[in-house]
């Protein structure tokens, strides 16, 4: 952890998890369905990452 609080390594693709969060659901909200690995690939973040974020938003 930073001393900001923010886990840098959460940071996947360069941009704040939170950010990535709300762009994730514009994605899924414009492709109406979206599976982990496109998601993954469209942000240029790992699977694992991405279903992080999924249980985040949750």
């Amino acid at each position: 952890m930073s001393a900001v609080g923010i886990d840098p390594s959460d940071a996947a693709g360069g941009e704040l998890p939170a950010v990535r969060r709300d762009r994730i659901v514009g994605f899924v909200e414009a492709a109406r369905q979206a599976s982990v690995h496109e998601i993954a690939e469209h942000f240029d973040v790992s699977p694992d990452t991405v279903r992080r974020d999924l249980t985040a938003l949750h």
